[in-house]
């Protein structure tokens, strides 16, 4: 049997199994069985402004790049789910930034004449091919399994020591797998299509531990035997 073909965007995870794609680099989906996906936007801030009310503010050259990124994930997600690809949903905490619109305004006249660039928010949510009803940013480790979540099984006992929830949500077209052991609130759930395309929400893994990343160069690690077996 042929071995799968998995591609993963926005998650670094230790394997020699899978092909890791840059978030900005347009790469098709529909070449994969699989896809592994994390909505992490990666971004530069402007030099001199680096950041608006609170929230990271993009370069002009990076606000292009992130918005055609965002856009282009969300199309391939939706083609690969009506495919019928297999998807797996990192859901991440989910990040805003400002990024410009393209648009400016002109305040002053002569020498005093200054050139605002709006902007406006970029959601990395705006990525996935779902939107949820209600979506809430908390971190925790306690979860439970439903009754419907007996296929996470002998995942969850393999990862839980590397897995932990950043959002709980309500999304009523999918069937919950994992709530929070208190609260009964959904942190990963299985949605499906009629082309028989299945999109998996997991709670992220955490494999930058010391004892799964060789970190002797400061600017560079690799994975450690460990990480890679359990990749």
């Amino acid at each position: 049997m042929a071995k799968a073909d998995i591609h993963c965007v926005g998650i670094d995870l230790p394997s020699d199994d899978i092909t890791h794609i840059p978030f900005n680099s347009g790469t098709s989906l529909l070449d994969a069985d699989i896809v592994l996906f994390a909505p992490n936007l990666n971004y530069q801030t402007d030099d001199l402004d680096p950041t608006y009310q609170g929230k990271p503010s993009l370069s002009d050259t990076s606000s292009v790049q992130t918005r055609n990124a965002i856009k282009h994930w969300n199309n391939e997600l939706l083609q690969a789910f009506s495919a019928g690809k297999t998807i797996f949903l990192f859901l991440t905490k989910p990040e805003d930034v400002y990024a410009n619109t393209g648009t400016q305004e002109f305040s002053g006249t002569g020498k005093n004449q200054k050139v605002i660039n709006h902007v406006d928010l970029v959601h990395s949510y705006d990525c996935l091919p779902c939107r949820f009803p209600s979506l809430t940013v908390t971190t925790g480790e306690k979860v439970k399994l439903s009754a419907d979540g007996n296929l996470l099984g002998s995942y969850w006992k393999a990862f839980s020591d590397v897995s932990y929830y950043e959002v709980h949500y309500e999304y009523p077209k999918s069937t919950i797998l994992m709530r929070t052991k208190s609260g009964d609130r959904a942190v990963s759930s299985l949605l499906k299509s009629k082309t028989g395309g299945n999109i998996l929400m997991l709670p992220p893994v955490d494999f930058s531990e010391d004892d799964y990343q060789d970190g002797n160069n400061p600017f560079h690690y690799t994975w450690t035997k460990k990480a890679l077996r359990r990749g």
